[in-house]
């Protein structure tokens, strides 16, 4: 455990070190993943949809704000989409529109928790964002992660269908009729989303508000908790909506997300609960009860270097006597070295 906590140290000595240029890694890396995800997700202009262009979109991301990741990517979605159909780009503005205006313009900060949403179903461990959020962020979090889910799903649906978008357009009358149908049914008729989306938003507010209890090893309650509110939720709304091939991945998925989340608990808030301390005092109107749990700490190391050469002490008493060509007597050397007179005898 003491290696494992030297080496948390390590890292955050690190980090805050080389903090200014570890931000530009972090955005490059994820806006490059946002739109390499689009690309092989809804990549149907093929001029904007190569690797090229996504690095070259995610070299120019990382020296921006952040919200300049997300609108980007908004853009290409729309521009991907116009390609396929207009009436499912015109949806996809309106979704990224009332996202963008009517949340992340009062709180810009949980815009990443947007971008990692599809980031992290793409990889299949979506479960882990719920969790994380609630142990980082705050409780209205939550609904970021739950636009992201929107928003994955509908792309996702749009990429499943892409076949009879396609032939919707290739058809005779009623053409557009259809393609709104096909493309309103992604958001109105697809349970799966709407169970996803509660599920997690509940996972992420019984995190949040487990860690903050006043017990011991609260935020692995709150891992705990929360894993078990999507694994109990999903899989019961799994059942009543007769989906089938998800139970086994999304149990694994959960699995990853306790490990994670452990990982997060020990990174940020690792507490040594053998010293807890109760403190209890007033003033003229309250009684206080206080509980104070130090954090686990590496003791540092000091080394205290005595230096005989250079620019020592008797170096410069040696350097005082050749200026002034004085003797110095016993005395002054007791006073500079603060040392004790029967040491020179």
């Amino acid at each position: 455990m003491t290696k494992l906590l030297e080496i948390k140290e390590q890292i955050f000595r690190f980090c805050g070190k080389y903090e200014m240029y570890l931000k530009f890694v972090y955005k490059f890396i994820l806006a490059l993943a946002l739109f390499v995800l689009i690309n092989s997700t809804v990549g149907f202009m093929e001029s904007v949809s190569t690797f090229p262009v996504a690095l070259g979109l995610a070299f120019v991301c990382c020296l921006l704000p952040q919200s300049v990741t997300l609108f980007v990517a908004a853009a290409l979605v729309v521009i991907n989409l116009y390609v396929l159909s207009i009436e499912v780009a015109f949806t996809a503005l309106l979704i990224f529109v009332l996202v963008f205006f009517l949340y992340f313009r009062f709180s810009p900060e949980d815009g990443v928790l947007f971008a990692l949403t599809p980031i992290c179903f793409a990889l299949h461990i979506p479960y882990v964002l719920p969790i994380a959020t609630g142990l980082l962020r705050k409780m209205y979090s939550a609904a970021a992660v739950a636009c992201g889910t929107i928003v994955f799903f509908f792309l996702d649906g749009i990429y499943e269908n892409v076949t009879a978008l396609q032939a919707t357009s290739a058809g005779a009358g009623g053409v557009e009729a259809m393609k709104m149908t096909i493309t309103a049914g992604q958001l109105l008729a697809n349970k799966e989303m709407y169970l996803t989306v509660v599920v997690f938003a509940i996972s992420a507010i019984v995190v949040y508000a487990v860690r903050k209890m006043s017990i011991d090893h609260a935020w692995k309650v709150a891992v705990v908790s929360g894993a078990l509110v999507q694994i109990s939720g999903l899989f019961v709304g799994y059942l009543l909506f007769d989906v089938s091939g998800r139970i086994l991945s999304m149990i694994i998925g959960n699995v990853v997300a306790i490990v994670l989340g452990f990982v997060i608990e020990f990174m940020f808030m690792d507490l040594d609960y053998s010293r807890t301390e109760h403190v209890q005092f007033e003033d003229d109107d309250y009684y206080y009860f206080v509980k104070a749990v130090p954090k686990k700490m590496v003791a540092s190391s000091d080394k205290e270097i005595i230096q005989f050469s250079g620019f020592s002490s008797l170096d410069k008493i040696r350097e005082r006597r050749n200026k002034t060509e004085k003797p110095v007597s016993r005395q002054q050397i007791v006073e500079e070295l603060d040392i004790e007179e029967e040491f020179l005898k």
